[in-house]
């Protein structure tokens, strides 16, 4: 594969995984407001601790969402792990270029 190549692949991952987290995030919260005002605000202001507590005390209603925002997360981490590839490949590049010209 050439590095253009990796990189759209990176790209579309990072965009994948950043929409993906969006959704799910957005569906946690519609969640919330279904189950009460209260949950839907704590989880809107302070999702840092409403989130967690949401999925503990509503799992039915939040897997979903938990499960969309995991395979997110896998997502912006393999891309994240192909991006550091495409730096990689594009130093040896480099350095395989400088020594050629020497």
């Amino acid at each position: 594969m050439t590095i253009k190549v990796l990189s759209g692949i990176v790209v579309l991952l990072a965009g994948i995984g950043s929409l993906g987290l969006l959704l799910g995030y957005i569906w946690m919260l519609v969640a919330a407001f279904r189950i009460s005002v209260g949950w839907g605000l704590g989880v809107l202001l302070l999702g840092g601790i409403f989130g967690p507590l949401f999925l503990v005390f509503h799992w039915d209603e939040a897997k979903g969402a938990l499960l969309l925002i995991v395979l997110s997360a896998v997502a912006l981490i393999a891309a994240a792990q192909v991006s550091d590839r495409v730096d990689r490949l594009e130093r040896l590049r480099q350095e395989r270029e400088a020594i050629l010209n020497e």
